[in-house]
């Protein structure tokens, strides 16, 4: 924690993503698979999320550690449309680099883009926790 965090992936489409157009933003990178059923529960809410506090500057980030970008293209068309979404195409890179041992993971940046949280899962009730750390990160100045 209390470092940026670069992760030099592309699009689920396959577009370049550079990571300063977060600049400013409190930004949850949400770690996911498409055979994850948590993942699946979470990506609902977190559209919902992106909604109600994108224009406070909120930005949701997911990054897919699918092996096959297809799988990860159409879970998140099903469970997540309109969310931005990032190709782990060299997994376990994400993973591996930055030890995550569960799915989902949110790491959770803020305005500066700097990595503050590190929340694993996603179970009833954590919406709670979830948006408790987005209004304390959208409180904070930005750069």
């Amino acid at each position: 924690m209390g470092q940026p965090l670069t992760v030099p992936l592309p699009r689920l489409d396959g577009s370049a993503f550079d990571w300063s157009e977060t600049r400013g933003k409190v930004v949850v990178v949400d770690i996911w698979a498409s055979w994850c059923g948590t993942c699946a529960a979470s990506m609902p809410y977190f559209a919902e999320l992106q909604k109600t506090l994108g224009d406070q500057g909120f930005l949701y980030v997911g990054i897919d550690v699918d092996a096959d970008v297809r799988a990860g293209r159409a879970f998140l068309a099903a469970t997540g449309p309109g969310l931005l979404s990032l190709a782990d195409l060299e997994a376990p890179y994400v993973t591996g680099r930055f030890e995550i041992a569960r799915l989902p993971t949110r790491v959770w940046l803020d305005r500066r883009g700097v990595v503050r949280a590190v929340q694993e899962g996603f179970a009833a009730g954590d919406e709670d926790q979830v948006r408790r750390e987005a209004d304390h990160l959208l409180r904070e100045p930005g750069p």
